[in-house]
């Protein structure tokens, strides 16, 4: 889990340590392209068990795919650490969803292939909202048969690969997002 740090700052920070892993990103893929002047820039995140105010610099790296560059500092063992992730923007109904695959290559899902961490967006001018997914509510979607998956534990979900209609699910399901403890991002240049 020590590698998952940002997707950590968008998803483990407001949820702490506990995860649903996807074996692709979810959605559908925009309606239209990414707007480089809304999502280029310095951003500060905050939110959910993260009560610090972490700066990330993010860069649209292919606006019609969704493709998303993002770049932070990490303390690691008294050393800073620059880290990148590339993440993708998708659609779902009327949300955007964001998707970032594991950082950490030993952390690989079936047949070696990463897993993907997500959350819903709402993007405002200069500022955002990012809600990390309801574990438990997940697991008891995997436990009834409505998704396809396993729960490792009551932290970890994994679900494998969804019909568009279980996608449509995900985010016209409100108990499966955490809608009371967003992190907060503000654009700050």
């Amino acid at each position: 889990m020590k590698k998952l740090m940002m997707f950590a700052l968008f998803m483990i920070m407001i949820s702490g340590c506990a995860t649903v892993r996807m074996t692709e990103p979810l959605g559908r893929p925009l309606a239209k392209p990414l707007d480089p002047n809304a999502w280029n820039g310095t951003w500060l995140a905050r939110g959910g068990l993260n009560k610090e105010r972490t700066p990330l610099v993010v860069r649209v790296a292919d606006a019609t795919s969704g493709t998303l560059r993002m770049a932070w500092i990490e303390d690691e063992k008294d050393k800073f650490q620059m880290k990148t992730a590339n993440l993708v923007v998708r659609q779902s109904g009327p949300w955007l969803v964001m998707s970032m695959s594991s950082l950490d290559p030993n952390d690989a899902g079936e047949n070696g292939t990463p897993w993907w961490l997500v959350g819903i967006v709402k993007a405002g001018q200069g500022n955002g909202l990012i809600w990390a997914p309801n574990v438990k509510e997940f697991g008891e979607m995997v436990k009834a048969g409505k998704l396809p998956g396993t729960s490792r534990d009551e932290n970890t979900v994994f679900l494998k690969k969804l019909k568009p209609a279980q996608q449509d699910m995900i985010t016209s399901t409100t108990a499966l997002f955490a809608w009371d403890s967003p992190a907060v991002l503000e654009k700050i240049d």
